[in-house]
């Protein structure tokens, strides 16, 4: 049905807003209580119900934030934490975290439990799902579909930056699909740079 009042429209928008914001904080809360129970009960069926039940893009989102939870669980556990989120972390540091912190696998399209209940992590869980998880100060924690990865470092090599400089040449290219818009000073930089990354690759 087209909606071609703007004063009905505005009244539709404004409703179906309400109900998407509302949406997101009760699946929250859902799926935080969902993990709450696994931890406490060693269930994970009620886990699997809120994520079967999602959209492909909201999945990832909840692997995600599950991933947040078990790296903030591990520093917390480390008792390196200080009630904050860390951002802008080493990969090895959040990896050594997450393995500390983890209480569940995701095999074959389901959550598992790794640490059952009365495990240290399980404990140490539900203690921050009490605390923070189920209510998020949406600074220091977010909700499941809030933006909840961390900002990794990643070490570029030698070859990777030559990989980019070449990929970035080969796009300064036209094509019948695409215009480039480029002066011919920014086209000659990038074409000597990619000469010489060429070079340095079949050295290396």
């Amino acid at each position: 049905m087209l909606i071609t009042d703007k004063n009905k429209l505005s009244t539709r928008i404004t409703k179906n807003l309400k109900a998407y914001k509302s949406t997101g904080a009760d699946i929250h809360t859902d799926f935080v209580s969902s993990l709450y129970h696994a931890m406490k009960h060693g269930d994970t069926s009620l886990m699997n119900r809120v994520y079967n039940g999602l959209r492909p893009n909201d999945q990832q989102a909840v692997k995600l934030y599950v991933r947040r939870v078990f790296i903030i669980n591990g520093l917390s556990m480390q008792n390196d934490l200080n009630g904050t989120s860390p951002n802008g972390m080493e990969t090895a540091e959040i990896i050594k975290a997450c393995s500390i912190g983890e209480t569940l696998s995701f095999t074959k399209g389901a959550f598992r439990i790794l640490a059952g209940p009365n495990s240290d992590q399980a404990l140490s869980l539900l203690k921050l799902i009490e605390s923070r998880f189920i209510v998020p100060d949406g600074k220091t924690d977010r909700r499941v579909f809030d933006r909840n990865n961390f900002a990794e470092v990643k070490t570029l090599s030698d070859a990777d930056v030559l990989k980019k400089i070449a990929t970035l040449a080969a796009q300064l290219k036209p094509t019948e699909t695409r215009k480039v818009s480029v002066s011919p000073g920014v086209l000659k930089l990038v074409s000597d740079f990619a000469g010489k990354a060429e070079a340095l690759a079949e050295a290396a």
